[in-house]
């Protein structure tokens, strides 16, 4: 029972609605046949395998600088290859037509270098690019634009502190001249005392 109260709360929409009625059942199976259904309704390799390719085939295109959008695709790129190592049906992905439509979701820079990779496989081994290669490829990317806006976001923050203490080293200079010229103009008036008419 406690198994499927869990499955229950793990599990939304129609998949929520279909397990329904198992916690009703009110028996030791109700577990089983939650799981059942969900197989039943939900874990058909060939439906798992369209709505990823129906999912990558409807992405918007990345644009030029957009780490955010390509963190997502890469994303949905590691999700589909790990279901592609352990599922039929997802060797769809390797088409041709997939990795078309997968290129013209990159940035430009980025369908730039693929293109150069794609060669560079195509004369090493002279087999076709994969969509395995191409998933690697945008998640070695995504991991390279993070760091590099780690050390952006590193550089901005020393040099935003280097700003706050110059404004407080001349704040503080300029709090000693006066007290120099303050400390002078006392000196003189002590010693040179004007006189009025």
């Amino acid at each position: 029972m406690e198994r499927l109260y869990y499955l229950d709360q793990y599990t939304s929409g129609k998949a929520k609605e279909l397990i329904k009625g198992c916690s009703q059942m009110r028996d030791r199976n109700s577990y089983q046949e939650a799981r059942r259904l969900l197989k039943k309704h939900f874990g058909d390799p060939y439906k798992i395998a369209s709505a990823y390719l129906s999912r990558i085939s409807n992405w918007p295109s990345v644009k030029p600088n957009d780490g955010t959008g390509l963190q997502e695709l890469s994303i949905v790129l590691e999700q589909a290859r790990n279901a592609m190592s352990s599922m039929a049906y997802m060797n769809d992905l390797n088409t041709a037509n997939v990795l078309r439509q997968l290129w013209e979701k990159l940035p430009r820079h980025l369908r730039s270098k693929w293109t150069e990779r794609v060669s560079k496989i195509r004369n090493a081994s002279e087999q076709m690019a994969s969509f395995m290669i191409f998933a690697s490829s945008c998640l070695n990317k995504l991991i390279w634009l993070q760091i590099q806006s780690i050390l952006k976001k590193q550089l901005r923050d020393q040099r935003k502190r280097c700003k706050i203490l110059q404004t407080r080293r001349s704040k503080i200079q300029e709090r000693q001249r006066f007290k120099l010229w303050n400390n002078y103009v006392k000196t003189r008036w002590k010693h040179e005392k004007p006189s009025f008419p």
